[in-house]
């Protein structure tokens, strides 16, 4: 499951509610990608990770 909008589109309390939803539903699996969000700003560079 991507992770793209965390961070920047999604706070931290929904993008929770989306990751236990998906993990509910088998998907054990987060894209995390360093380049998230595009285009990287100094501001949110790492908060997907978090």
């Amino acid at each position: 499951m991507g992770t793209m909008t965390f961070g920047s589109q999604c706070d931290e309390k929904e993008a929770f509610k989306i990751m236990d939803r998906a993990y509910e539903n088998g998907i054990n699996f987060y894209d995390t990608a360093e380049l998230y969000p595009v285009p990287p700003s100094k501001k949110l560079v790492g908060l997907t990770e978090e």
